[in-house]
């Protein structure tokens, strides 16, 4: 497989997935499909990481993206979904924004690309700390 998903050694609430070889769009959603099924099986806050050290896939990628985000509102637990990558296109960035307005609005600030692992992790932090002034 060209991706590995896995559970955050230090915080047991972020799931990651590293996309490490070349992958067709079949085995995009084929991870996708695992990471929600694996995030489903929990009632408390889940965060989720995309680490892309892999080319993207050939093809449109909008078809796919689109049957992400529609499938993101079935994970209740999920509270971001990160994409960890420095080369991603502002177009591809400013096509994902649309498609999530469109399809699940309530996501709109939640998936989020960032260049680092670094940054990431800062993010998270950033919306834990949000969520405890909340209570």
């Amino acid at each position: 497989m060209p991706y590995r998903i896995y559970w955050d050694q230090q915080y047991p609430d972020i799931l990651h997935s590293h996309l490490t070889g070349d992958i067709e769009w079949d085995e995009y959603n084929e991870m996708i499909d695992v990471v929600f099924a694996e995030i489903g099986t929990f009632d408390t806050p889940i965060y989720f990481v995309l680490q892309a050290d892999a080319p993207q896939p050939t093809g449109n990628p909008l078809p796919h993206f689109r049957q992400t985000i529609s499938k993101i509102n079935s994970v209740p637990s999920l509270q971001l979904a990160i994409s960890v990558d420095a080369g991603v296109a502002t177009f591809l960035r400013v096509c994902l924004d649309v498609i999530v307005k469109i399809y699940s609005p309530n996501w709109t600030n939640k998936l989020p690309f960032v260049k680092t692992m670094d940054d990431a992790m800062a993010l998270i932090d950033h919306h834990r700390k949000e969520n405890l002034k909340r209570v």
